[in-house]
């Protein structure tokens, strides 16, 4: 089974973040929707913030909200190889799976770093972009460490 993080900048900057689209499919489930459209930089640097949370074993269950904190995943670290999943739509689990770490976590780190070429490409820059740059180093970093990518 797949975790994807799809992203696709559209270079519209806010007073806070960059928008552009962000969805997770697992086979044919897509979460929040399909094109959803959020504040991507600020969305990343959660999730990231929260995996890195759990690998240094900080945590053991998190919760990733999209902007519209009516949807949310949950991670519940089931042990070092698994992490079970809860999508989660207005206070309903509406889908769950059991994903490898590694997925999970390489799947955010493409798509962050996929997010922070087309900053760099666009000269789009601010604090939450600095903020990006310094989790993807550190999410890196960790996934060298544990899993030799």
């Amino acid at each position: 089974m797949n975790f994807n993080v799809n992203v696709l900048p559209i270079y519209e900057e806010t007073a806070f973040s960059l928008v552009g689209r962000i969805f997770i499919q697992i086979d044919d489930f897509i979460f929040p929707e399909n094109d959803w459209n959020d504040l991507i930089v600020s969305v990343l640097n959660m999730w990231i913030e929260n995996i890195l949370s759990i690998i240094l074993k900080q945590k053991d269950t998190v919760e990733c909200y999209f902007m519209d904190a009516s949807f949310f995943f949950i991670i519940d670290v089931l042990n070092d190889s698994f992490w079970k999943i809860f999508f989660i739509k207005n206070d309903e689990c509406i889908f769950s799976a059991y994903f490898e770490p590694k997925i999970v976590s390489k799947s955010i780190l493409l798509s962050s770093e996929k997010v922070l070429k087309a900053c760099y490409d666009n000269d789009l820059f601010n604090d939450n972009v600095l903020s990006l740059i310094n989790n993807i180093i550190r999410l890196r970093e960790r996934l060298e460490y544990l899993y030799f990518i």
